[in-house]
């Protein structure tokens, strides 16, 4: 047996290939701010006793991650200034980290009851710098793969990193704040995220793509193909109305976010979803969509304006812009025609769900007195045992009496536990007067010793 054949080929791993140790380090820095943004502000926002109004106004700092591929365009041939000596990848990586890292910092220094505004402009600073983080770290992560497997394994070793993030930034953070406060545990996640920038020094710089406009047969790829049957004069005439449309819609949000955070108490953010979220939707997606099925409609028949020509660098950026915003809408809606309007609205639904929804998952849980969850069964049980102080009868014989079944486990049945609390909310009058009844008729069973009455069952949370 030769050496050649008996020599065990090492497959890559983070150990051997610094290509999949960087991908670990790059995950993480792309899981940490948003996890900070998207859920550890509001668990501290909940802790320093922020209305969950607020922190639903301030959840609107993470939309720059729904909306990273306006300005992706810009960042696929262009290297960072002053950094280019390092790649057209690794240049953008390393000042990111940095800034985004220093902008969890200067959460540490700022105080959620007197700079919410101050905070509010950090997280739309960090959310920005983190959503271009993003891609970068995509380009970077098909670029310098050497095959499909190869990808696979880099996509996976990026989701690890990630959701490391997403556990070091949620749960490590609540048991940090416990330990240590809150400013502390920002430094921490600050330091970690600097720490990232050492996958950035790791990452090989990939080599340079072909360029997009013809590949080496000299025959034009599929996007460009696509943009070639529409006139530029109406696509540049598309793209000017989206642009426009869009630059309202993110100014509404904008003057609502710092007007609302800076007067919280007259803010009513209901009411402007209301008025204004129907219009900015429209505005953000329906034009787009609008745009696409008129350059599709027209393309048979191009309607000519005479327009004059735009100089070649605005066309070069309207091109790319047309190709980011407008190009992805007429390719699905060419595909799908009116079964796009139903793929659009659950994406919209996923992704509105996901980065402003999920915002609310803290409050939910940690809110004072346990949370929302807090006065859906606390409360409940408390007042039973309230109750149970007041007879001599015990309650479950009540129940029983009453016909009442008592609740399965939260493991077997849990909405049917949460139906049945909630009628019990109603029955405990009936309760109280069937019990006394029952003492008057059988005698007490029992003398309880009062119990001391919970400090979070108040008068505002008295309902019966």
């Amino acid at each position: 047996v030769t050496d050649t054949a008996s020599r065990r080929v090492r497959r890559p791993s983070i150990f051997n290939d610094r290509r999949r140790l960087a991908m670990l380090l790059l995950g993480v820095a792309s899981g940490l701010p948003f996890t900070v943004v998207g859920g550890t502000l509001a668990a501290w926002f909940t802790a320093g006793g922020i209305s969950t109004a607020t922190i639903g106004v301030l959840s609107w700092s993470a939309l720059s991650y729904s909306f990273n591929f306006l300005w992706s365009p810009a960042l696929h041939r262009t290297a960072a200034p002053f950094l280019s000596r390092f790649g057209r990848r690794k240049s953008w990586f390393i000042p990111l980290q940095i800034l985004i890292a220093l902008a969890l910092f200067g959460f540490s220094a700022l105080d959620p009851k007197s700079n919410l505004l101050a905070i509010a402009a950090l997280a739309v600073l960090a959310s920005f710098l983190s959503a271009t983080f993003d891609i970068v770290l995509a380009a970077w992560r098909i670029e310098t793969a050497q095959n499909q497997d190869d990808i696979d394994a880099l996509s996976t070793l990026n989701q690890v990193g990630y959701r490391a993030a997403a556990f070091v930034g949620g749960a490590g953070a609540l048991i940090l704040s416990d330990l240590v406060g809150w400013s502390f545990t920002l430094m921490i996640l600050a330091a970690i995220m600097a720490l990232t920038v050492g996958g950035a020094l790791l990452a090989p710089e990939p080599p340079r793509p072909e360029t997009r406009e013809k590949d080496a047969a000299g025959v034009m790829r599929e996007p460009e193909k696509l943009a070639a049957g529409f006139s530029p004069e109406w696509r540049n005439i598309v793209v000017a109305l989206v642009i426009i449309g869009w630059i309202w819609a993110f100014w509404t949000l904008g003057s609502f976010m710092i007007g609302a955070l800076s007067h919280p108490e007259t803010a009513k953010a209901g009411a402007f979803t209301l008025s204004r979220g129907p219009w900015i939707v429209a505005v953000t997606v329906l034009g787009p969509a609008l745009g696409a099925i008129w350059l599709l409609r027209t393309r048979a028949k191009p309607v000519k304006l005479g327009l004059p020509s735009a100089p070649p660098k605005v066309q070069a950026v309207a091109d790319a812009l047309f190709g980011a915003v407008v190009e992805p809408m007429v390719e699905l809606i060419g595909r799908l025609r009116w079964v796009a309007l139903l793929a659009v609205s659950v994406i919209l639904t996923y992704r509105f769900a996901d980065n402003i929804w999920g915002s609310f998952a803290y409050p939910f849980y940690m809110g004072a007195n346990g949370g929302a969850l807090g006065p859906t069964g606390a409360d409940v049980l408390c007042h039973l045992l309230e109750l149970q102080d007041q007879i001599g009868t015990p309650i479950g014989k009540v129940l029983k009496k009453m016909g009442y079944p008592l609740p399965d486990s939260h493991l077997i049945g849990m909405f049917q536990v949460l139906k049945n609390i909630k009628k019990m909310k109603r029955q405990i009058p009936k309760i109280r007067k069937l019990g006394k009844q029952m003492d008057a008729a059988q005698g007490r069973a029992f003398e309880n010793t009062p119990l001391a009455r919970p400090s979070f069952l108040n008068k505002e949370m008295e309902v019966f």
